[in-house]
């Protein structure tokens, strides 16, 4: 497995997306996700988590996360 770290200089980064595979990073922040449409499953450490339209992720910082998308349904995020 190959791990990420990523460092970002900005102090707020909103961003509305299409749901995709990502693979395992950490970086120093919270990530808040939130799922408008679709789905997907959010790995944290060794647990999955699977959000649907309307759910919320807390990610804290430091923990090494991933995301995968499985439905062919449009899958739509707002990320923090």
């Amino acid at each position: 497995m190959h791990l990420h770290f990523i460092q970002t200089e900005e102090e707020l980064r909103i961003r509305r997306r299409e749901a995709q595979h990502i693979p395992p990073h950490v970086h120093p922040d919270l990530e808040i996700l939130y799922m408008l449409e679709g789905s997907m499953i959010v790995g944290v450490g060794e647990q999955l988590f699977e959000l649907h339209s309307g759910d919320v992720a807390l990610i804290f910082p430091h923990l090494i996360h991933h995301y995968q998308v499985f439905s062919q349904d449009r899958n739509r995020v707002i990320s923090l």
